[in-house]
């Protein structure tokens, strides 16, 4: 039992440890009487080993809450420079950093049972916000390119309209017609991009 008790320091699973600890307690209050020159010297040993485990088990614990309090400091590191990210003016640059964060974030242990769920939901919320950035700018994005297309089109109508006309018969109407089309040039070109698909048709 003592040769048992003395190695059970070295188990990793704390709760294991205790239970095992439990039973060779018990173990040991089943035993029968041993020769008295021995007696003082048993206990002496198994109290010993029952010290030794404790102690072991508090500087573990000790050392996991340190471990736990930089994971915690690191970790609200990376939410403030998550959070930091929605003021950079570009959306794929935000994204991106945002990612080399998460990486980062993966490589950082528990924070501790109570505050390891409370800082994962701030990390989460600053992302959850970038990328509500990047799906509203893509909406808007899209808006932006339909109202482009309709006014493409409008300019287009407008020159077939125009050309209808052809052929034209005095130089008053060629001149005329000139400057309509340099206008309804100078509209296209303001007009701003439809997107990739419509882009190509228009």
């Amino acid at each position: 039992i003592l040769a048992e008790l003395k190695q059970l320091t070295g188990n990793e699973n704390v709760q294991a440890s205790f239970d095992r600890l439990h039973e060779l307690m018990a173990q040991w209050r089943a035993v029968g009487l041993v020769p008295a020159a021995y007696i003082d010297e048993l206990w002496k040993n198994y109290h010993h080993h029952i010290n030794n485990f404790y102690e072991v088990i508090k500087i573990n614990k000790e050392l996991r809450e340190l471990d736990y309090k930089k994971n915690l400091e690191l970790k609200t590191e990376l939410c403030i420079r998550a959070e930091r990210l929605f003021l950079e003016p570009s959306i794929s640059k935000s994204l991106d950093e945002y990612k080399e964060i998460q990486d980062q974030w993966k490589q950082i242990g528990l924070a501790g049972k109570e505050q390891n769920e409370v800082v994962w939901e701030r990390f989460r919320a600053a992302g959850d916000k970038l990328f509500d950035r990047r799906r509203e700018f893509i909406q808007g994005q899209e808006q932006q390119f339909h109202e482009n297309l309709e006014a493409k089109n409008k300019v287009i109508d407008d020159t077939e309209a125009h050309l209808a006309a052809l052929p034209f018969t005095s130089h008053l109407q060629w001149q005329e017609a000139s400057e309509k089309m340099a206008t309804l040039l100078d509209q296209w070109k303001k007009t701003g991009f439809a997107g990739r698909k419509d882009n190509e048709t228009s």
